[in-house]
């Protein structure tokens, strides 16, 4: 396992993955948060312990195992409430400024070729963001 990664929610609740990508969530009733599990994962020792699993030649991969066998110490609920309340908002924060990213991508990929051309001038194109908006 090289990276954690919280799928976006613009993305969906379905996606494609291989026989390398394993998705974990929390269980309906786990005091536990995707964002908690992700961090867990991602940045503590106990991820750490999980990557050292890994193995393979060519493509590294981490067994199934590693995922099952490792313990856990869930913390109570209360902990995990006021880490959500403080961590939440910053993860929704980082997606919103995902999606507004990739829009204006979008308007760069559309409007800089029009502007390099000669096709379009600023005023024209600022006229043109303002009625997108």
């Amino acid at each position: 396992m090289g990276h954690s990664a919280l799928v976006p929610h613009f993305f969906g609740p379905t996606g494609l993955f291989s026989q390398h990508i394993y998705k974990v969530e929390p269980k309906a009733k786990s005091a536990l948060s995707r964002e908690w599990l992700y961090l867990l994962l991602s940045v503590s020792p106990k991820g750490q312990e999980i990557r050292s699993y890994s193995n393979g030649t060519t493509v590294n991969m981490l067994p199934m195992d590693a995922l099952e066998l490792p313990e856990v110490l869930v913390p109570p609920h209360s902990v995990v409430e006021a880490f959500d309340a403080a961590a939440k908002p910053m993860f929704a924060r980082k997606e919103s400024i995902e999606v507004e990213n990739q829009t204006l991508a979008t308007l760069r990929d559309t409007l800089l070729p029009r502007l390099m051309s000669g096709d379009l001038r600023v005023g024209v194109a600022r006229d043109e963001m303002e009625a997108m908006a």
